[in-house]
């Protein structure tokens, strides 16, 4: 997996249309996807069913972590 928390490695990643993610829980992970850079969370509910959505207006890992982990608990995430 790769550390998103740093502006200094994300700046590293290549253009791909899959998001690169990092685990933030058990079953949640934030992604972060460059060229356009987008910020995404992903997690897999109780029922094994995996939930994506993207995450606008976050600049920076701080504020997309924020906006995920309030996502996840809105979903009802595994953890």
């Amino acid at each position: 997996m790769t550390d998103l928390s740093t502006k200094k490695a994300r700046t590293k990643l290549g253009n791909r249309k899959e998001p690169y993610w990092q685990k933030i829980g058990r079953g949640e992970y934030l992604g972060f996807r460059r060229g356009p850079d987008t910020w995404h969370a992903r997690f897999r509910n109780r029922a094994g069913i995996q939930k994506f959505r993207p995450l606008s207006g976050c600049p920076d890992y701080g504020k997309a972590l924020k906006q995920a982990q309030e996502f996840f608990a809105g979903e009802g995430s595994v953890a």
